[in-house]
């Protein structure tokens, strides 16, 4: 295939994406204009005008329902105490994926259902200000503006400011950054140091507080984290301080204290399991203690987080419109909760507070349908039905409110098929060209290595099927498995059996990698080689320290990572300085990133093993600094560690890139590329994952060695063998070290290395570069791989022919998956898990097209033989 055309092709399935992406992912159509009463007299109304006068709104951001009411996994005592008191209502409340801050927040504040692309601004810069909420109804607009004398003040989580401009809603206010997940204290203490002054300030309406600290926790350290007991107590305290001062003695304050979401056993969220969305939520008055209610609390665990009644996070909205007697969003979907309709004095102000909500629906759906529509005039009929007579109960209202919600919430995607059609035409039409050019150049002499030709395409076909069923892009890793055997067994047919020893020793690598951490969204085992090093710190730092020491000597040596194991370790020449300078600065590089890894482990709350004591404190010393001193302190000497290890692993790569082009040896140059590459993703792996890169080592010599029993084959189809097995050990590796295709597994725990404040473009590099790394090494390996058959091949071949031969087997590869990937996407659009399976799916795909085919498969692939 020629350059220019496979440019224009590629070129093609890249754009045919983004437009897809673009049509598949609109902004959620939302009615403009704010909601009034029909009548001149509110329908929520009590004889002194509202339920209550002053809110307070308390998030805890991925506050899990078992951390406000399990005994075994709550520490929020006070809270408990309020709820069998009888002043609390507590709930669990679903919060519909994706489950993030941004469209969780926007949920809770409008009582609309989250679009997905919520979940990608959610990560927007401070400064992007489109998904502002100043025209758009919800209970920030109406309780301020129904009552004009109204105050709001805010403190906490910034995302608030960027849905609700300050100018224009909030008196008083400070926003804290949300995604520098690797402070949980400072964010926190900028939130409770305006407590004191906002309790004895009279001039508020309501107060809106919004701490991240959990949150924060949760990413770096897990839901067992020992951290976590203390931030819920803490939490618990601020419940105390602000229920002691202002809600004990007034019944005319409620306090709403919720989380925006919950979070995976991981930590992490974004997906839909169970931990992720279930929220706490409680309603906190001493109002409610006359309602007879009686709740035992702490309860047992329960394994699928549901306590107490269960809501729809969106509920919250129509409920404080009653409450506050103001009228509800226009946009709102959510159910006023029964259980506040005991404040009504008696069935039939009930029946018209709730007759309110209906009203809202009929309208919300009149916007939606036609009026000659047959459901709307059903519903429409059912409505005034129900507002004429007085006689049916007030469960007949609910029932038809969750009617009317569930057919406005199954149609409240509008997508724009135009862009989708027309980007699946565009995709289409290049995997035809794709295919046809590589069956032309690459397939055409049937006779040599046509087997293995047949064994791809069937490949490639086998693979982008599994995307039409939702269980096996859950389960993908299972998938990759069984390809990866298949893939190996070729390998063993092509060389006749005669790499019978390396076949088995790839094996035993592979089962190492399958079993090193969980991967899929239905099952968790702890039997993975993962957990087994987080329970013995002690195994997993020996181990730790090997990767290291491997990574200098192969970096020092210019040798691949299976010479190593050759131990053909160059002895030290005292009289040549320049060598041994050069291995002191390369040892001193990999200690940055070893002490960096130390020190974090202990800031997380983790013990160090005690033979490594000794150079903790020793490293903490040499910046003044002792192992008990604050956590922020330690903080801020692991930041510049890690930014003095970034420019020392530059300055050796620019170094070995200077000496490799004086010497003109482009292959050893290829070495130093990849060997100063691996300590750099070993930098940005989390520490139970890095020793599998000694397995990784193992892996790639064998093969390397396994595939030189193939020596009769052409070059051609060497090259197919490596694309096979790299797509494979790339995706295997993948899922292996605890990722999935969902957005609850994107791992933050090494976004913030070397950085003291969020920048959207650096954290977003890290946090692909540590989400990928293991992908990132196995493109690199490709690269090695095809860099040794130039040097063992007797043909006239170069490095550069190779790679575009490659070039061309990745682009069919990914062409074909994309085309079936969008292909399901717009035949299931309606399906049950369209957003919580095929929706991420599709966000991970885009990944790995544009930034690992195109960037590191292809790009780095053609650069390389002209550095």
């Amino acid at each position: 295939m020629s350059s220019v055309k496979f440019i224009l092709l590629l070129t093609c399935q890249i754009l045919g994406l983004l437009w897809f992406l673009k049509g598949f992912f609109p902004r959620k159509a939302t009615l403009s204009g704010f909601n009034t009463f029909n009548e001149s007299s509110s329908p929520f109304a009590i004889e002194s005008g509202a339920h209550f006068d002053k809110l307070i709104v308390m998030v805890v951001d991925a506050m899990r329902s078992d951390f406000m009411f399990s005994s075994q996994d709550s520490s929020m005592h006070f809270l408990h105490s309020l709820i069998r008191e009888g002043n609390a209502l507590p709930f669990t409340s679903f919060s519909n994926p994706p489950t993030v801050t941004l469209p969780r927040l926007k949920g809770i504040t409008t009582g609309g259902t989250p679009s997905f692309v919520d979940a990608i601004l959610n990560i927007a810069d401070d400064k992007d200000q489109s998904q502002g909420l100043e025209k758009v109804d919800s209970w920030i607009y109406q309780f301020k503006n129904s009552n004009k004398g109204r105050k709001l003040h805010f403190f906490g989580d910034d995302t608030w400011l960027k849905l609700f401009p300050p100018g224009k809603f909030f008196e008083r206010f400070e926003g804290t950054t949300s995604f520098f997940v690797s402070d949980f204290t400072e964010v926190d203490y900028n939130v409770t140091r305006h407590l004191d002054s906002e309790i004895n300030d009279q001039s508020w309406d309501a107060l809106i507080l919004h701490y991240l600290g959990l949150d924060h926790i949760g990413h770096t350290g897990g839901p067992k984290s020992v951290y976590m007991p203390q931030k819920q107590a803490e939490m618990d305290s601020v419940l105390e301080k602000l229920y002691s001062s202002r809600i004990a003695d007034n019944d005319q304050t409620l306090l709403v204290l919720l989380g925006d979401h919950g979070m995976n056993d991981m930590g992490n969220h974004g997906g839909a399991s169970a931990g992720e969305t279930s929220p706490g939520l409680v309603l906190v008055s001493p109002k409610f203690s006359g309602l007879g209610n009686q709740f035992d609390a702490p309860l047992e665990r329960k394994h699928d987080y549901r306590y107490y009644s269960s809501m729809s996070q969106i509920d919250i909205v129509p409920t404080l419109s009653a409450l506050f007697n103001f009228p509800i969003p226009r946009n709102n979907l959510g159910i006023i909760l029964p259980q506040v309709l005991a404040l009504w004095p008696d069935d039939s102000s009930k029946k018209v507070a709730v007759l309110e909500n209906c009203r809202q629906f009929v309208n919300l759906l009149a916007e939606k349908y036609s009026k000659t529509d047959s459901k709307y005039k059903s519903f429409l009929d059912e409505f005034q039905y129900l507002s004429e007579t007085n006689g049916e109960p007030v469960e007949a209202y609910f029932a038809f409110l969750k009617k009317i919600q569930n057919l406005l919430i199954e149609n409240s995607t509008n997508y724009s098929y135009f862009d989708i059609n027309s980007a699946f035409c565009v995709i289409f039409v290049s995997t035809l060209g794709i295919w046809h050019n590589l069956f032309r150049s690459l397939f055409k002499e049937p006779n040599k290595g046509w087997g293995v030709q047949v064994f791809f395409s069937s490949f490639c076909l086998l693979y982008s099927l599994h995307f039409h069923g939702s269980s096996l892009i859950e389960e993908e890793h299972q998938v990759w498995w069984y390809l990866t055997i298949a893939v190996l067994f070729l390998h063993l047919l092509v060389s006749r059996l005669y790499g019978g020893e390396y076949f088995a020793l790839c094996l035993v690598s592979l089962r190492l990698v399958r079993g090193w951490n969980d991967s899929g969204q239905k099952f968790v085992s702890d039997s993975t080689i993962a957990k087994l090093l987080v329970s013995n710190p002690k195994v997993g730092w020996v181990l730790v320290m090997m990767t290291y020491f491997l990574s200098i000597i192969q970096i020092y040596n210019q040798e691949y990572w299976d010479g190593c194991f050759k131990m053909k370790v160059r002895h030290l020449q005292i009289t040549d300085i320049i060598s041994l300078v050069r291995f002191i600065f390369i040892s001193f590089i990999s200690s940055l990133s070893f002490s960096f890894k130390l020190i974090q482990f202990a800031v997380d709350g983790n013990d160090i093993p005690s033979w490594l004591r000794a150079l903790h404190a020793y490293v903490c010393g040499l910046y003044g600094k002792n192992v008990s001193s604050e956590k922020k302190d330690l903080q801020s000497m692991n930041i510049e560690i890690s930014r003095l290890f970034f420019v020392g692993l530059f300055t050796i790569f620019l170094g070995q890139l200077i000496i490799g082009k004086i010497r003109g040896n482009k292959h050893v140059l290829v070495r130093d590329m990849v060997n100063i590459t691996t300590l750099l993703l070993i930098h940005q792996t989390r520490i139970e994952v890095i020793p599998i890169f000694i397995i990784f080592a193992s892996l790639k010599g064998s093969y390397s060695k396994l595939l030189r029993k193939t020596e009769p084959c052409e070059p051609r189809t060497k090259v197919l063998l490596i694309t096979l097995f790299i797509l494979c050990l790339q995706n295997l590796s993948f899922f292996s070290v605890g990722n999935t295709n969902s957005l609850a597994t994107v791992d933050l725990s090494n976004a913030y290395n070397g950085i003291s404040e969020y920048n959207v473009l650096f954290v977003g590099i890290l946090t692909f570069v540590s989400n990928f790394a293991v992908v990132i090494y196995w493109s690199f390996a490709a690269t090695e791989l095809l860099a040794n058959e130039v040097l063992q091949s007797q043909n006239l071949i170069d490095l550069k022919s190779l790679s575009s031969i490659r070039a061309s087997l990745t682009l069919a590869f990914y062409s074909i998956s994309t085309l079936n990937l969008i292909a399901s996407c717009i035949h299931l659009r309606f399906h049950l898990f369209i957003w919580s399976v095929f929706s991420p799916k599709l966000l991970y795909f885009s990944v790995w097209v544009i930034l690992i085919n195109f960037v590191f498969d292809l790009t780095f692939n053609f650069l390389v033989p002209f550095i």
